[in-house]
């Protein structure tokens, strides 16, 4: 399975997931509950000079209604996201800079997870 599947897999009984790079609706067609995220990924576990894992370090963005309950999402979420890594991760509420008030809530989620490098027929 992929990174992508995995996350859509972990999150989606949640709220609709997708990496953030498909979120290009915007206003009333987006829907106002959703999961985006994204991930970088570095090296690791070396063995014979190649890594043998890639490390992802992931965000997983939720969005919900302005005034809207979200404990019980976001601790969902947390469970769900350390399910999946063994990891706890960590919660940040992002502050939306402009200077109308914002129209929903905002929070995000980081953890890190390790995936096998398949080499293929490849030396590594």
């Amino acid at each position: 399975m992929t990174i992508n599947e995995i996350l859509i897999g972990t999150l989606e009984e949640i709220a609709p997931a997708y990496p953030w790079e498909l979120d290009e609706e915007s206003g009333d067609e987006r829907s106002q509950r959703r999961i985006l995220f994204n991930y970088n990924t570095v090296p690791d576990f070396f063995g014979d000079n190649a890594p043998v894992y890639e490390k992802y370090l992931i965000q997983v963005h939720f969005f919900c209604p302005k005034g809207e309950d979200s404990i019980t999402s976001r601790n969902l979420i947390k469970r769900a996201l350390f399910a999946m890594s063994d990891e706890w991760p960590e919660e940040i509420l992002v502050h939306q800079e402009n200077k109308q008030a914002p129209e929903e809530q905002h929070y995000c989620f980081e953890v890190e997870y390790l995936l096998p490098i398949d080499w293929g027929n490849e030396d590594g």
